[in-house]
């Protein structure tokens, strides 16, 4: 295996199409329309001439990708995959695979969300963009079990803490898209140990706050979800609460800014 393709490989991974279907009434239902969608996704070619086909992967919200099972396998650049209507978001990432068959790291990850999903909760076929905050507004909210995807600063919900497994812990991580671009800053404060504030860097690095600023995306216009740290073990974190911020500001700019906090408290 090759350990540098292990590590990096890499594929940008957008959503090029969408198409409705209307199915018949699942067996055992009171009846109404099953909607199903198919979702084609593309990305770019990877450069390793090592490469041998692509695996993409899915999840719905709340829970964490099956790399056992791939929704697609193949050697092209695109792929359709089906799924049902079912009010809830669903996103996707591809890896590339080498002719030893190893995996090469994720693309970055894409959302689709659903016609119904967005019609319940916004009363819309698209999320709409968030403006670009005109202020300082700072946000404090318990742990939810799930992002909150309304179109309110106030009521948005960027983290959300997954316990699949007993002791095994994820954290994921949604940002909504903005009508400009802007910065994204992920914090981490923990009283109890020293240092106690983190920045998290794209590549998952922690980096003290005292090293300096560094943003976690830059100049992006956000609609963005995926894992932020997945399958720790709670056993090999410190007890006592950690805090956990999103920080968004206009691009370039740090005056101005949306800043969720939430917190997680490890026994």
């Amino acid at each position: 295996m090759n350990p540098t393709f292990l590590r990096y490989c890499p594929l940008f991974l957008v959503v090029v199409a969408v198409s409705l279907t209307e199915w018949a009434p699942l067996r055992g239902t009171s009846g109404g329309e099953v909607l199903a969608a198919t979702i084609t996704l593309a990305w770019d070619a990877s450069p390793d001439p090592d490469v041998s086909g692509y695996r993409i992967y899915a999840r719905a919200s709340g829970s964490l990708y099956q790399y056992a099972n791939p929704v697609c396998e193949t050697t092209d650049t695109r792929c359709g995959i089906e799924i049902f209507e079912n009010r809830t978001p669903y996103y996707f990432i591809v890896r590339a695979i080498n002719t030893q068959g190893a995996e090469s790291t994720d693309s970055n990850e894409v959302v689709y969300w659903s016609k119904n999903h967005m019609a319940e909760v916004n009363g819309a076929e698209e999320m709409p963009a968030f403006l670009l905050p005109t202020g300082p507004a700072a946000f404090f909210y318990d742990p939810s079990p799930a992002t909150h995807v309304e179109n309110s600063s106030e009521l948005f919900r960027p983290l959300e803490f997954v316990d699949l497994h007993p002791g095994i812990l994820s954290v994921l991580l949604h940002v909504p898209p903005f009508e400009n671009a802007v910065d994204i800053y992920v914090g981490i404060y923990a009283p109890e140990i020293n240092p106690s504030v983190y920045l998290v860097g794209y590549n998952r690095s922690l980096t003290p706050l005292y090293a300096g600023v560094e943003s976690f995306v830059s100049n992006k216009l956000g609609d963005m979800a995926f894992p932020l740290f997945e399958n720790i073990p709670i056993s090999q974190l410190r007890p006592g609460i950690y805090y956990l911020s999103v920080l968004v500001t206009p691009a370039n700019e740090m005056g101005d800014y949306y800043l969720w906090t939430t917190y997680l408290t490890i026994p």
